[in-house]
């Protein structure tokens, strides 16, 4: 998840791995943080303020094999 508007290159090559395989990802961000272009590019953008409101909002997710 991101929860600050440091640039993480870890994240970057995630992302670009899961673009690159054909895979769509979520994007789990705190609020407040304002992204770029990576919350454009996921299927769906959870944003939280603890992470309990992340898990809650995780739990509820549907995800396919």
């Amino acid at each position: 998840f991101i929860k600050n508007e440091e640039k993480s290159e870890g994240i970057l090559v995630e992302i670009g791995y899961c673009i690159g395989k054909g895979k769509s990802f979520i994007l789990a961000k705190k609020n407040g943080v304002s992204t770029t272009s990576i919350a454009e590019m996921a299927r769906s953008v959870i944003e939280f303020d603890s992470i309990e409101e992340l898990t809650k909002a995780l739990s509820s997710f549907k995800f396919y094999k």
